[in-house]
């Protein structure tokens, strides 16, 4: 029989290897599979030996052996020990001298795995859970946790639920509470995956379904040990060559994934009715997660939110279902917990904070949202008498279950909200509706920091002055309550989605001239003397121009969409495009980020400033352009120095990038396409006609045509090269006005009109002809032989 010794022995030189591996760092999640493989076995092993010393067992168990191979056995426990012995001393000597190197080789493994899970995106929502649980009031959202059917959720496999519920009801909270639940509960069963996503209508152009999709992808892969398979799978084919992965490919790698937790996976999507419904990405995002959840193979639980809308009903019908609606247990919590907010004179009065926590959880009908409202308007009440009257004032408006009346009750409270901005002194009125103005009106969220750099702005200023910055808890507190912020991502925004709405429904009447005034501040800021030095030639130089100009990246992105919008001609925007430097600035920026690249031969591509800079001679005409800006090309065009057909270094004429960047038609529906045409740029009008895109035939307002154009200008080659497209309605008849009237007139007859024989010769071979007076049919006519001059 084996000397328990040996074993004892075998069991001490295997914790010594374990222990040394451990300071090596071959235990970590991203150690070599053979390593990982070996240790694994070792404290298999260990463990084996161990239990068989300890509980006495090594007897019994030996004791099956054959007597004639105990022999061996002793042998093959000291061979085990030497051996294991023998990779001690080389581990010992490999940890003087080389754990330094494993350190930089974990740190390469790891720099790789975040590389590859930032490519697939850089989206994190952690931070914005973090920020929404830190808001929960303590022992609100039980009632969820310890209903029947969130138990059989989560303890169940393959299991939905479906939590519909009003606006402001609490959904988004409820399904911070959940993820909190499921993170606490599973937070050591590495077996367990979690996954979610929180869907916003400020963010629908981002949160595409392949976005949300990749954002669970991510969250699941970086639970695992090591980066799986399929996601570096995905990164080899697509990085290298500059492209991303379909919808497809990234749900079946999630399928992959989800398959490698072998317990199960919780997927926790909110707010699925702010998810973009116009392109398909809701009805995507749905089939690929009803697709994952029924799969045989997998064991996926999963849980949403929505407002009861009918085509998220219609995907949830056979779904079980568990309303949100905040108890009155709940807003009693949170009326309570706030109390210390309200003056001090609550404070001393406990009959009078029994009254409004009743009064409040009474009127509210499960709407959290109006809870806070409601609370938010007693913050300024200077009285008991104040306040019993505001009491009053909610219990006459009490809500009954119709939801209708629930959304005019909460009109009515925003309404009240803004009746208090306005009551503020005007500095503090100002600054809110300023903030407000701003937030609404963004086309994308904005920090804290971003919209205190915007309201420092002072036109007609060549600098930003710092001592100008509002400060950040000024912008919330004057903003009655509909403005919060989001302390991890530093976001500052609306309370509620349907805060947005109401601001949307009333904008006119609150800030009818944002869009100007956010056109002139973006502008304004393009024109500091700080970019007059034009684009910057490193990558550490333009990072530090961004970093150190807070609004830079959205005023470069955004100035012209806002001055799309604005009521007004902004003097702010011609001044800045007059300014060559600025402007190449801004450009590099625009390309820079990539949120718009498609510009000739940079398609899709996002360069760094160190390699790009504008082309020479880019100037404001190209960048105006680029932007449709069409009045303000106007504006620039009365200017002696401006040249409509000024080419940047590249060869790229105004027209150009306009038909690059898709700008299809301006006011009176006239294209690039016809500008072109009018003008007789051969050159041009053959690079559009490439184009997909581009609509050959358009008709503007008058009903004229780039041929009819063309035909009226005597641009023979241009109307050759529209003629051989066999695109063109020859006789499209068009408006064209002479002296004191107007007449309608094909392509050929408005060259015969206007002397342009050859042209018009060449129409009539292509079977142009002339418009019979009253009868609109076509008839033959004789070339008159007019001059061409």
């Amino acid at each position: 029989m084996v000397d328990p010794l040996g074993l004892i022995g075998v069991v001490g030189v295997a914790i010594q290897i374990i222990q040394l591996a451990a300071q090596l760092g071959l235990d970590w999640k991203h150690a070599p599979a053979d390593a990982s493989s070996f240790m694994l076995e070792l404290q298999s092993l260990k463990t084996v030996l161990s239990e068989t010393n300890m509980n006495g067992r090594h007897s019994a168990l030996l004791s099956q052996l054959d007597p004639l191979h105990d022999t061996d056995t002793k042998a093959m426990v000291s061979a085990c020990k030497c051996e294991l012995e023998s990779l001690l001393e080389d581990l010992k000597k490999r940890a003087q001298g080389h754990s330094l190197g494993w350190e930089r080789l974990k740190g390469a493994f790891q720099a790789e795995a975040r590389r590859v899970l930032d490519w697939l995106t850089p989206a994190d929502y952690g931070p914005h859970h973090s920020d929404i649980f830190r808001r929960r009031q303590p022992g609100t959202g039980l009632w969820l946790l310890e209903s029947d059917k969130f138990q059989t959720w989560v303890d169940g496999e393959k299991q939905m639920l479906f939590c519909p519920g009003v606006p402001g009801a609490g959904k988004t909270m409820l399904a911070s509470i959940v993820i909190d639940h499921l993170q606490s509960r599973f937070h050591d069963r590495p077996g367990a995956g979690i996954a979610f996503v929180y869907c916003n209508f400020r963010r629908q152009d981002e949160q595409t379904a392949e976005h949300l999709i990749a954002s669970l992808l991510k969250q699941l892969a970086c639970r695992l040990s090591s980066l799986p398979g399929a996601v570096k799978a995905l990164y080899d084919r697509h990085a290298a060559r500059g492209l991303r992965p379909s919808l497809g490919a990234l749900a079946e790698a999630l399928r992959c994934v989800a398959a490698m937790y072998e317990e199960k996976v919780f997927i926790v999507v909110d707010a699925l009715d702010e998810c973009k419904a116009t392109d398909g990405t809701r009805e995507n995002l749905m089939r690929m997660l009803l697709s994952l959840q029924s799969a045989d193979s997998l064991k996926v639980n999963l849980l949403t939110t929505s407002r009861s809308i009918s085509d998220v009903e219609r995907q949830h019908a056979s779904v079980p279902r568990l309303e949100v609606r905040a108890t009155k247990g709940d807003i009693q919590q949170y009326v309570q917990g706030h109390m210390s907010e309200l003056k001090p004179f609550v404070a001393r009065r406990q009959d009078l904070q029994k009254e409004i926590v009743t009064g409040i959880s009474d009127a509210v009908d499960g709407i959290f949202l109006l809870a806070i409202l409601f609370f938010q308007s007693f913050r300024d009440k200077t009285s008991p008498k104040a306040i019993k009257n505001s009491l009053e004032k909610l219990r006459k408006q009490s809500i009954t279950s119709d939801d209708n009346q629930k959304l005019a009750v909460l009109r009515a409270a925003y309404d009240e909200a803004m009746a208090r901005i306005n009551g503020q002194m005007p500095g503090d009125r100002d600054l809110a509706l300023k903030v407000l103005s701003w937030i609404t009106c963004a086309r994308w969220p904005l920090r804290a920091l971003e919209l205190r750099h915007a309201l420092a702005v002072e036109l007609g200023e060549e600098e930003l002055d710092e001592e100008n910055l509002p400060e950040t808890e000024d912008m919330v507190s004057v903003c009655a309550g509909l403005v919060t912020i989001d302390h991890e991502s530093g976001i500052i925004r609306l309370v509620h989605y349907t805060t947005q709405e109401y601001f949307n429904q009333t904008r006119s009447q609150w800030f009818p001239d944002a869009e100007s005034d956010i056109t002139k501040t973006c502008a304004t800021y393009l024109s500091f003397t700080t970019f007059g030095s034009g684009p910057c030639r490193t990558d550490n130089g333009f990072h530090d121009r961004v970093r150190f100009n807070p609004l830079y990246a959205y005023a470069t992105h955004n100035w012209a969409y806002h001055a799309h919008n604005a009521q007004e001609d902004c003097k702010e925007v011609i001044d800045f495009l007059r300014m060559d430097a600025q402007v190449q600035a801004a450009y590099q920026a625009l390309l820079c980020y990539g949120l718009s690249s498609r510009v000739p031969g940079n398609e899709g591509i996002k360069w760094s400033a160190a390699i790009l800079a504008p082309p020479e001679a880019f100037a404001g005409l190209h960048l105006a352009a680029y932007s449709g800006l069409d009045k303000a090309l106007g504006k620039l065009l009365l200017f002696e120095s401006m040249d409509p057909d000024r080419s940047d270094g590249l060869g790229r004429t105004p027209l150009s990038y306009a038909a690059w960047q898709g700008h299809t038609a301006d006011r009176k529906g006239r294209t690039p396409l016809m500008h072109a045409a009018k003008k007789g740029h051969v050159t041009t009008v053959k690079a559009l006609l490439t184009i997909s895109r581009v609509d050959i035939d358009a008709k503007e307002l008058r009903g004229r045509t780039a041929l009819s154009r063309a035909a009226a200008r005597g641009h023979t080659g241009v109307v050759e090269l529209l003629l051989d497209t066999g695109q063109v309605d020859v006789n499209a008849a068009g408006t064209f006005k002479y002296d004191d009237h107007e007449e309608a007139l094909t392509p050929y007859m408005v060259a015969v009109k206007n002397g342009h024989t050859a042209t018009a010769e060449v129409l009539f071979k292509h079977g142009g002809r002339a418009i019979e007076g009253g009868t609109g049919e076509m008839v033959d006519c004789e070339i008159p032989s007019y001059s061409q001059e």
